[in-house]
């Protein structure tokens, strides 16, 4: 069960996330920011309750060229337990800089003709997220079967989750996705 730390008030204090895979990206005319829009009803993680949007928020995110882009994402609010999420696109991967597919690459770790490795970040950075993604598989890989045996569904991975090489492409935005939506994704900060 996930405790919620609230005010005195009663108000709760928890920020989690959504992630989305049917969504629209748009650019305003002039604007370097890219406005992203769900385009289905996600139901909140944590009571199935309906989502209201009440604000939004700056989010940058390196893609796997290297270039960065600075997304808008809406903040939203569940109407029963008013725990407030952030809806993010499944390009994005919650509390990290790069995208799914750059971390996706690091993760698989793909050799050029040259025999090295090339990132769209500093080889310290690639080793972190290596790091992070290593403590995390098992808790990752106990949670697809538990959230397939719960819901008599398939997730599109193969498990174990190593060797990488072996999934197909996209698999982290499918291990995202199911394992946030299904409000287990370990937190500590907003996204």
């Amino acid at each position: 069960m996930i405790s919620c730390p609230t005010t005195t008030s009663g108000m709760l204090l928890t920020n989690s996330m959504v992630i989305i895979k049917d969504y629209s990206l748009n650019r305003k005319a002039n604007s370097a920011i890219i406005f992203v829009k769900s385009k289905e009803e996600v139901p909140c993680p944590y009571c199935s309750g309906k989502l209201k949007v009440s604000g939004s928020r700056n989010r940058v995110l390196i893609e796997a060229d290297g270039c960065e882009i600075q997304l808008r994402i809406r903040v939203l609010q569940c109407v029963n337990c008013k725990r407030t999420h952030r809806e993010l696109p499944d390009i994005a991967i919650p509390y990290k800089r790069y995208g799914s597919e750059a971390i996706e690459a690091i993760l698989v770790e793909t050799e050029t003709e040259t025999g090295l490795d090339e990132y769209p970040c500093k080889h310290s950075t690639a080793v972190r997220i290596k790091l992070w993604f290593y403590f995390l598989c098992d808790y990752f890989e106990a949670t697809i079967c538990s959230l397939q045996e719960l819901y008599r569904t398939t997730i599109p991975l193969l498990l174990p989750l190593y060797p990488l090489s072996s999934q197909s492409a996209g698999w982290l935005k499918h291990l995202v996705q199911s394992i946030v939506n299904s409000g287990r994704w370990q937190q500590t900060r907003s996204a």
